[in-house]
């Protein structure tokens, strides 16, 4: 891979969307919630999504019918949450930490594919073509077996999750909506909760041992994971808010030109990513006090970068994990695969970090960043921070 990123790579129309698993009732629902309101040159990706939702109807009935007592049954090992703002460095993370061969991870089929995924990965996996070749937002490669986020998977089972409205984006772009649990009705805080729970047990007859899972909106759910998983570990990762706010916009436009079923305006963007980030710090930093000590780990993503070897040592170390010694030479070669490839770069924007700094100003503290006017970098290892391979 040549250095830098391409901007917007194509994805071809038929490529999966994150959509693509959900059942005829999820889809149905989902539907409904949004009035219909499909554009019409994505009529044929809602077609095509209602023509598989059928199909997965019937694989989930057979899968219930052959593995479901073999999944109620597994006792899941504690997972590792990977939790984080958008764009802050969880995707990294998590690939170096399930670089171990002890830990297993949520692939991409079964996020995009829940319902069934165990019925018909003999199959599904195969068909290569319906996965673009990198991710539009990063140009990182993507395939079925490659780590990713969980809440694809939550979304996918029709379970509350503000990744809806990336599918609607004129209907609304608060992510706040399914953001924090605690926020839900009791009935759907315990169907959340159940999904959550079956989801690590399917991936737990393929995976065997622990799990690490990510997705940036569980840092707004730590005390409602820890009900389901009570011996569960987070790991949290954070940046420079300034950098995350410019990545977040460009990761929701980019996303979402290719994934939504309408023609996004994008209007209300801006605050939309302000408000979420305050929704989602707000709510960690209420649950982190209700996390047991030794179970949560908090890091710099600029620490990480300068020294990913000595920052996932002090993970293992904190969490008490084993095999870190055989683990350390993997994220050496994790490295050495990506020398190559560049993180995007943002022009400085005085308007901007200002208002990032007045809205956002107890996180940057919290964090241990420097606000925009301050001398000196924001990081105190940020000068250190040379482009290097890197998944964000």
């Amino acid at each position: 891979m040549t250095g830098g990123r391409s901007e917007g790579n194509p994805v071809p129309w038929y490529a999966a969307k994150p959509w693509i698993g959900m059942s005829l009732g999820a889809w149905a629902s989902f539907l409904r919630r949004n009035q219909f309101r499909i554009s019409v040159r994505r009529l044929p990706d809602a077609c095509c999504i209602t023509f598989g939702s059928m199909l997965h109807s019937l694989a989930r009935a057979y899968q219930r019918r052959r593995h479901g007592r073999r999944i109620a049954a597994v006792q899941p090992s504690p997972p590792i949450f990977v939790v984080g703002h958008w764009r802050s460095g969880t995707t990294l993370l998590h690939e170096l930490l399930t670089q171990d061969p002890r830990s297993g991870f949520a692939d991409t089929f079964e996020c995009f594919c829940p319902s069934e995924a165990i019925s018909t990965r003999w199959f599904l996996p195969r068909l290569r073509f319906l996965l673009p070749e990198r991710r539009p937002m990063d140009d990182m490669p993507v395939s079925w077996n490659a780590p990713q986020e969980d809440e694809w998977a939550l979304a996918n089972l029709g379970l509350p999750s503000p990744y809806a409205s990336l599918a609607f984006p004129n209907q609304g772009l608060d992510r706040r909506d399914g953001l924090d649990v605690r926020a839900l009705s009791p009935a759907r805080r315990r169907q959340w909760a159940e999904g959550l729970r079956w989801f690590v047990q399917m991936v737990s007859v393929r995976v065997g041992g622990r799990i690490v899972l990510k997705s940036p909106t569980h840092t707004a759910r730590l005390e409602a994971i820890l009900e389901v998983f009570p011996e569960a570990r987070f790991v949290h990762i954070v940046r420079d808010p300034r950098a995350v706010y410019r990545s977040t916009l460009r990761l929701w436009r980019t996303l979402g030109s290719h994934v939504a079923l309408q023609e996004p305006t994008f209007d209300g963007l801006e605050e939309s990513v302000l408000a979420t980030y305050e929704a989602m710090f707000q709510a960690y930093e209420r649950d982190r006090p209700r996390v047991p000590a030794g179970r949560l780990v908090e890091l710099r993503y600029e620490d990480l970068v300068a020294d990913p070897i000595g920052q996932v040592r002090g993970i293992y170390d904190a969490l008490g994990l084993d095999g870190f010694d055989e683990l350390a030479p993997r994220i050496a070669e994790y490295f050495a695969d990506r020398r190559a490839y560049q993180v995007h770069q943002y022009p400085r924007d005085v308007d901007v970090d200002e208002i990032v700094d007045r809205r956002w100003l107890p996180f940057v503290r919290r964090f241990g960043y420097r606000t925009a006017g301050e001398a000196g970098p924001s990081s105190p290892r940020a000068a250190s921070v040379a482009s290097i391979s890197s998944a964000l």
